[in-house]
């Protein structure tokens, strides 16, 4: 039992209007606005996640190229470890919902 893990990079966008956002290119381009309080775009991060997740049978390892030494980074590292813990702990779970989906396409 087990499941592979595709590495999936988390990048970054720092604009000059001191906005930044997160952007996953491979989970639907999915954003996620660091400067805006509401939880909407997590929301729709997690349910992006669980779908890639599902749909391609595979984990998401994430990870970033940025070096950038600034809050954002700091807390896009934090993003990402808690992501990734979440998913490895939650693998049995996937697992568990892929196999049901393969014995029961189309449902």
């Amino acid at each position: 039992m087990g499941l592979n893990y595709k590495e999936i990079e988390v990048i970054i966008d720092r604009d000059d209007d001191d906005k930044c956002a997160l952007v996953f290119p491979e989970i639907n381009n999915t954003r996620i606005n660091l400067a805006d309080s509401r939880v909407d775009d997590i929301e729709k991060l997690f349910n992006n996640l669980f779908s890639w997740i599902i749909d391609n049978s595979m984990l998401i390892k994430l990870f970033t190229r940025d070096e950038t030494k600034d809050l954002y980074n700091e807390v896009t590292l934090e993003m990402i470890d808690q992501l990734n813990a979440e998913i490895k702990q939650s693998e049995n779970d996937f697992y568990a919902i892929i196999e049901i989906m393969r014995d029961n396409p189309g449902e």
